[in-house]
C-alpha cells in the first residue's frame, strides 16, 4: 500500500527547517540544496514543495505570520475585560517567552532580506498592513467598549499603539538583556492605563 504524505505537514517542516538555518547559519545559507539536507530529504523531493528559494523564504515568513495570527485569533474568544484581552493579544506579538523571541528574530532576519526580493518585499508590506490593521482593531475594540478615555484621538492612538508595539520588539531582539519580558510588561500596561479609564 502506498505511503500517504501529508504535504500540509511536509511543507511545515520545511519552514521549520529554513527556520533553523537562519537562526544557526544565517541567511547566505538558505538554498534548496541545505534546506533539503536540514529537513532530511533530497533536493528533488524539495523542489517538489518549492522550486525556488524565494518560494522557500516566502513560505516560511508566511508561516512565522500565521502562528502569531492563530495565537491572537484563540485570544479573542477568551473572557476578560477589554483592556484584559487587548492586552493578552498584544502580548502575543512581543517576545514574552523563547518561542515568541524565536518567531521574531526569524521575522527580522527574513525582512532584512526581503528589502532586495520584490515579491517579499509585498509579503511584508501586506504583513505589517496586518499589524496595523491589528493596531486599529484594538483600539477600535476599547472604543467601542466605552474603554478608551473621553476625547481620545482613535486615529493618532492606532499609530501609537503601532509604533509602540513594533519599537518593544525590535528593542527586545538587538537588547535582550536590557528590554526583558518584565520590562515589556511594564512599558505596554503603562501604556494602555494612559488611554484607558
Amino acid at each position: 500500500m502506498p505511503k500517504i504524505v501529508d504535504h500540509d505537514r511536509k511543507r511545515e517542516e520545511i519552514a521549520h527547517a529554513v527556520w533553523r538555518l537562519v537562526i544557526r547559519d544565517g541567511m547566505a545559507e538558505v538554498s534548496v540544496r541545505n534546506v533539503a539536507r536540514e529537513a532530511g530529504m533530497s533536493q528533488g523531493a524539495l523542489r517538489y514543495y518549492f522550486s525556488t528559494r524565494t518560494d522557500l523564504v516566502l513560505f516560511s515568513m508566511q508561516q512565522v505570520t500565521a502562528q502569531v495570527t492563530q495565537r491572537v485569533q484563540v485570544l479573542l474568544q477568551q473572557p476578560g475585560s477589554p483592556q484584559q484581552r487587548v492586552r493578552e493579544m498584544l502580548l502575543q506579538i512581543l517576545p514574552m517567552d523563547e518561542q515568541r523571541r524565536l518567531e521574531l528574530r526569524i521575522w527580522w532576519i527574513l525582512v532584512h532580506y526581503s528589502l532586495t526580493d520584490e515579491r517579499l518585499q509585498a509579503h511584508t508590506s501586506t504583513v505589517y498592513d496586518q499589524l496595523q490593521g491589528i493596531m486599529q482593531g484594538a483600539i477600535e475594540y476599547l472604543n467601542v467598549s466605552d474603554a478608551l478615555r473621553p476625547g481620545t484621538d482613535v486615529n493618532f492612538e492606532v499609530e501609537r499603539l503601532y509604533s509602540l508595539v513594533d519599537g518593544l520588539a525590535l528593542h527586545a531582539i538587538l537588547k535582550p538583556g536590557a528590554m526583558t519580558p518584565g520590562i515589556i510588561e511594564r512599558v505596554l500596561d503603562g501604556h494602555l492605563d494612559s488611554i484607558t479609564r
